[in-house]
């Protein structure tokens, strides 16, 4: 009963409430030293607290799962609850760690989930990214694209190949990708990617050549995040538009001098 309350608040978003009958049902688990049991309820503890946005609590019981109870789940389930925790580790800045159980992740999906094993690959580029290794995670990139089978997560994919391309200089490779990207009439479906993209675009073509009037891209790219409340991606257009404004205004003095 209790854990098919946890399915009912997971379907409602309350995870505050599927953690809080977790907890009782890991108390009645423990007692009676239910290996199996623990087995599927600690992940799932994992989960509503990564959910819950606790990253703490998450990466202890993913933990937990990884050191003692893998054996009680099925191949797939276990490929998924490891990759969880190396997006964790790689969050915390352990790359190392993310790499070894992004491993094991893989082993245990193999043929069996390409969705999981092509978002492995995509937190093996976010890692080679964060470390600066952007020729590295151009190539992770390339292999989570080749992998999926969601168009949604290719689309993704391929923004963060441009942005990746574009750290590397690689503008006229990344200015030709972004192109390509917004000719696809899916992303009228998915404003915030759609506004992410825009923005790339704009941003990468500017910084191929500063005398490229991107302002309209960009003032648009802001408007559909304000539209859909993004503010994680209202931040990333302020940043872009201070950097354009900023190199107008130098501009400006030079000619006033």
């Amino acid at each position: 009963i209790l854990e098919y309350k946890n399915f009912l608040y997971e379907r409602l978003n309350q995870y505050d409430s599927a953690i809080y009958t977790s907890r009782k049902v890991i108390d009645l688990v423990e007692k009676r030293n239910d290996s199996i049991s623990i087995g599927r309820i600690y992940p799932k503890m994992a989960y509503y607290f990564k959910m819950n946005k606790q990253k703490d609590s998450a990466f202890k019981y993913y933990n937990l799962t990884e050191n003692t109870y893998l054996k009680y789940n099925d191949s797939v389930s276990n490929g998924r609850y490891l990759l969880d925790l190396a997006i964790l580790q790689s969050d915390y800045g352990d790359y190392n760690g993310s790499d070894e159980t992004g491993t094991l992740a893989l082993i245990y999906s193999n043929d069996k989930d390409s969705l999981n094993s092509a978002s492995v690959y995509n937190c093996w580029a976010i890692s080679s990214k964060k470390q600066n290794k952007f020729k590295e995670a151009v190539g992770y990139y390339e292999k989570a694209i080749e992998l999926t089978t969601s168009k949604t997560s290719k689309i993704k994919y391929l923004n963060h190949k441009a942005n990746a391309l574009r750290y590397l200089k690689e503008y006229n490779k990344s200015i030709t990708l972004f192109n390509e990207l917004l000719k696809d009439s899916i992303l009228n479906g998915m404003p915030k990617t759609k506004a992410r993209i825009i923005d790339n675009f704009a941003y990468t073509k500017w910084l191929a050549n500063t005398n490229e009037n991107v302002l309209p891209e960009l003032k648009k790219a802001l408007a559909i995040r304000f539209q859909e409340n993004d503010l994680y991606g209202s931040i990333a257009s302020y940043a872009h538009l201070s950097e354009y404004y900023t190199e107008e205004s130098h501009d400006s003095i030079v000619i006033c001098f």
